[in-house]
């Protein structure tokens, strides 16, 4: 093998590295992380490639094993997931090759979170529980926390949440146990999604803010997840819509200096939600283009049916109600072939709103039965409530007004009702007032606030039931 070669295939995989250390530092260094990498990537890329056709070299193999690891965070805003996997792949053949264990399950870690961002659930599954197994094998606590922490990930999107918080738990105590403060960071970010799902929203920022601090104590990159956009969101569900906005607005500023894609992506989709709300389709129609652009061009295909969600409400606010079914049933489609559930019941509710508006009532019927049993046996709240917002439309466009109250007035009481459904509540409410006047809707009303949650929603599928076969 030429010296000379593998002096240079090391020294780019240093420059990688110093790439990578700068961007995780974030800030004034996210600057600095761009212009190395631009200025090496090809030389980089050239020299991996070296790495991995020599790899019947152990010192080769070595360098080969160590390119994906190296740029671990920074290869995300170069690569795609494909692109990823297939250094992925050398790397793990050369660790197997060379009997590096611990570079095997590091390299099978990566390569399930580059699979997950594929939306191919069964498959990021089967990579991560051979990471963990491996991990256990080395007894590297790091790495098995890790992997983990993404097998809860995963379980999450097929819709099981005790499952999920039981391996993130087990997580949190191993990488507590190794003082591993960035991972911790990211299961209190996993765990704050979680209870968003619940409608737990002051426990979602709660967790949200304690990654934000680790990071920000650690000198980490914001941009390196969706920490601020999330922050911007919970916030907004508490009731601050404009500070909300400044924190998704300040992380979509952060991810364009450090060129963080899949960051952006998720940043741009959020502030497109936040438009709708303000009424602003015309700027939400641009931020939700330009996430679809970007998850379609870096393969983040579990991103693009929640962008086609939000793309499916802004041609319903504005009237498109073809292009609204079209996005809407897309979405329903892509969540119903990659498993994850959790996105397949709110696409399924949204295309029962949707239909609702095309007065295609018997076809909301089965949308809205589907999405709540999804959404009942997956225990995600804000679905749940966000189904009878929609029963609620349903049942007082076919005339039964004072049902329809009663369900608004369970809304009015429930903690854990979406900002988005809040927004649209007056307007029904006051529908509903005109319909049946001041005083038997105050009556509905105060008769709804006395429901209990889960017993109507039994009722609500069984009138669903009955009404997907005969008129209601």
């Amino acid at each position: 093998m030429n010296t000379a070669q593998y002096r240079l295939a090391k020294y780019y995989l240093d420059r990688l590295l110093a790439a990578d250390t700068a961007f995780r530092r974030g800030q004034a260094s996210s600057a600095d992380s761009a212009r190395l990498l631009n200025q090496d990537w090809a030389q980089i890329a050239h020299w991996q490639a070296w790495a991995a056709a020599n790899s019947a070299h152990q010192v080769a193999a070595r360098l080969c094993a160590a390119y994906p690891q190296a740029g671990a965070e920074i290869l995300i805003t170069r690569q795609t997931p494909q692109e990823r996997i297939a250094w992925l792949e050398a790397g793990l053949a050369a660790a197997r090759a060379t009997g590096d264990a611990r570079a095997e399950a590091v390299c099978l870690f990566r390569m399930a979170w580059a699979i997950h961002k594929q939306a191919t659930l069964e498959r990021a599954e089967q990579v991560v529980r051979e990471a963990l197994a491996q991990a256990e094998a080395v007894g590297d606590a790091l790495l098995t926390g890790q992997s983990l922490h993404l097998l809860g990930e995963i379980t999450v999107r097929r819709g099981d949440f005790v499952q999920a918080e039981l391996m993130h738990e087990r997580s949190l105590d191993l990488l507590q146990s190794v003082d591993a403060q960035a991972a911790l960071a990211d299961v209190y970010f996993s765990l704050s999604e979680n209870a968003y799902f619940r409608g737990e929203y002051a426990r979602a920022r709660d967790y949200t803010l304690h990654c934000y601090r680790i990071h920000t104590a650690l000198g980490l990159n914001p941009a390196m997840n969706n920490n601020l956009n999330c922050l911007g969101i919970f916030t907004a569900e508490a009731g601050d819509l404009d500070a909300g906005e400044t924190y998704l607005r300040q992380s979509i500023a952060l991810c364009r200096q450090s060129g963080a894609q899949s960051t952006l992506a998720h940043g741009l989709k959020s502030l497109a939600g936040f438009m709708i709300l303000r009424n602003a389709f015309a700027q939400a129609r641009i931020y939700a283009d330009e996430s679809l652009q970007i998850a379609q061009a870096i393969g983040e295909d579990w991103l693009i049916p929640d962008i086609l969600i939000f793309q499916g409400r802004i041609h319903m606010r504005t009237g498109d109600l073809v292009a609204a079914q079209r996005d809407t049933a897309m979405a329903v489609t892509i969540a119903r072939e990659t498993g994850y559930r959790l996105t397949l019941v709110e696409a399924l509710i949204n295309l029962a709103d949707v239909q609702i508006a095309a007065n295609q009532l018997e076809q909301a019927h089965a949308a809205l039965r589907e999405g709540l049993t999804g959404a009942i046996q997956t225990g995600t709240v804000i679905h749940i409530l966000y189904g009878v917002f929609v029963a609620a439309k349903v049942w007082h466009t076919r005339g039964f007004a004072r049902r329809a109250a009663e369900w608004v007035g369970l809304l009015q009481r429930c903690p854990g009702v979406e900002y988005a459904v809040r927004s649209e509540l007056p307007g029904l409410c006051a529908q509903l007032r005109g319909q049946l006047g001041a005083q038997p809707y105050a009556a509905a009303i105060e008769r709804g606030g006395a429901l209990r949650l889960h017993e109507e929603v039994a009722s609500l599928q069984a009138e669903l039931a009955i009404a997907s076969r005969f008129e209601l």
